[in-house]
């Protein structure tokens, strides 16, 4: 009995330190020696800001990891979003800044509500992980518009991503499907930019 514990809590750490990936169905990449780069000072600005408005004391190290894949996470220790992630948003020059800066949010928005800690409790399941990328993606608007960055932008880029690039995962994936969280987001987006106040979070599934 003994042993199975032991086995439980490395497993939770082991959770911890890997953090939460939180873009649309993707992993990260699980490479022997994954590489990272320094953001370039444009990317590392706009994380500056988006930490900044987010209110989190511990600043972590953002990098930027070689792989393909559109993605990023955060951990106990860092935030890291992919060349991949980059370059696709670099397709679109008018989008980029506030696109990059609502995944940071998006990001720190795992960080404050603690989704770290329940995606390595043993409950954890799909359905508490969609319902974890709601409220990140609910914080990541609060906290771009916050940090002086325009969410319609952000929204744009989500629809453009939901109908162009992303795989519907199903009912029970561990995210929403992307044309929801694109639909959410710009209800998010319009009522807070309006009223200066954020609406309750959309689908959250009991």
């Amino acid at each position: 009995m003994k042993n199975k514990y032991i086995i439980l809590l490395l497993g939770a750490l082991a959770l911890l330190i890997a953090g939460m990936p939180i873009s649309h169905a993707h992993e990260p990449a699980q490479e022997k020696d994954p590489v990272n780069l320094t953001p370039d000072a444009q990317t590392q600005l706009i994380y500056n800001k988006i930490h900044k408005a987010s209110g989190l004391e511990f600043k972590r190290p953002l990098y930027v990891q070689v792989d393909p894949d559109y993605n990023a996470w955060a951990s106990l220790f860092s935030v890291t979003i992919t060349t991949g992630g980059l370059n696709l948003i670099g397709q679109y020059p008018d989008l980029y800044k506030h696109q990059v800066a609502y995944i940071f949010g998006h990001e720190l928005g795992h960080v404050l509500h603690k989704h770290l800690m329940s995606s390595a409790s043993p409950l954890f399941n799909n359905k508490i992980s969609r319902n974890n990328e709601r409220q990140a993606d609910w914080e990541g608007i609060r906290i771009m518009v916050d940090a002086g960055f325009d969410c319609h932008k952000a929204v744009k880029f989500e629809y453009i991503f939901a109908r162009e690039y992303s795989g519907f995962q199903g009912p029970d994936g561990t995210h929403p499907d992307s044309l929801e969280r694109a639909k959410s987001i710009e209800h998010y987006c319009n009522v807070y930019t309006t009223t200066g106040v954020m609406p309750a979070i959309i689908g959250v599934e009991k």
